[in-house]
């Protein structure tokens, strides 16, 4: 079924890349809603979960700027995610004591069990997005996709 059927629009595509930028933008809205519906009950979220990830992999602790450049999707509104963090329990905040200007966020404790429940939630629930595709449609998509997103200079 194409992009423009499933819209229920009148007209296909002109081009099979414009099909591709379009169907891939579409795809991108359905994995963000579904994942955020997926972390409700957990009151996060998807950027929220993004940066309790990242501090994880980080281990623990990291200054605002290198957050904000490792992000899936990047954002202004980081200062007030971390405030959200902060508030909830899941990060701390911190000034550098030799550079002011330097803030840090380091998950708590809380957030790290957050960070557990869901990743054991989290297996079953690749399945149910995308578990319909086999391996060798994954590695191809994901090949696709980043060649998309860092085109090669003209």
């Amino acid at each position: 079924m194409s992009l423009a059927s499933l819209l229920e629009r009148n007209e296909e595509f002109e081009a099979p890349l414009q099909e591709l930028f379009f169907t891939t933008i579409y795809t991108a809205d359905q994995f963000e809603k579904r994942f955020a519906e997926f972390l409700k009950p957990f009151g996060l979220t998807t950027c929220q979960y993004d940066i309790l990830a990242i501090l994880q992999d980080a281990g623990g602790k990291l200054p605002t700027g290198e957050i904000s450049s490792r992000l899936v999707k990047q954002t202004t509104a980081l200062p007030a995610y971390v405030e959200r963090l902060v508030k909830a329990g899941l990060v701390h905040r911190k000034r550098s004591e030799t550079d002011r200007r330097q803030v840090y966020v380091n998950l708590s404790d809380e957030g790290a069990t957050v960070l557990q429940k869901i990743g054991e939630s989290l297996a079953n629930w690749k399945e149910l997005l995308i578990g319909h595709l086999t391996q060798p449609e994954a590695e191809v998509a994901i090949k696709t996709l980043k060649k998309a997103a860092r085109p090669e200079p003209i």
